[in-house]
């Protein structure tokens, strides 16, 4: 099990933050879903592992194609953000907080991703319910 290392409150939620390191990333078409997706693999202290990425990041659109949306773009700054890195090249061992309800809890599932000094915070949930009502 995970154990929490801080707490980080963000817009009144209290969030387990667990130190972790990027050890895969993919930022592309997802053919068995047939969408875009930015998938994160963190490698956790205790050494365990958590994956985030279940978030479309495009638009179907007429002829079976997508386009890309405000939306996605948006989502990929917050991670670019959250690790402190430039250019999704850059995430690849870069070191974050990894934000949980419940740190402690088998099965749990990642909120959110934050910067190690907590300076920027970024809850899936919160941002998809920003731009989606």
């Amino acid at each position: 099990m995970t154990t929490s290392t801080q707490t980080i409150i963000h817009n009144g939620t209290a969030y387990d933050a667990v130190p972790g390191t990027i050890a895969r990333t993919r930022l592309g078409f997802h053919s068995h879903h047939l969408r875009t997706v930015a998938e994160l693999g963190v490698s956790l202290p205790d050494g365990g592992f958590a994956n985030t990425g279940d978030y479309v990041l495009d638009q179907a659109v007429d002829g079976g194609e997508s386009e890309g949306t405000a939306y996605g773009l948006d989502y990929i700054l917050h991670i670019l953000r959250a690790a402190n890195a430039e250019s999704w090249e850059e995430l690849k061992g870069r070191d974050l907080l990894v934000l949980f309800a419940d740190a402690d809890a088998w099965g749990r599932q990642v909120l959110g991703l934050a910067r190690t000094d907590g300076s920027h915070v970024f809850v899936f949930a919160g941002h998809s319910k920003h731009w989606n009502g």
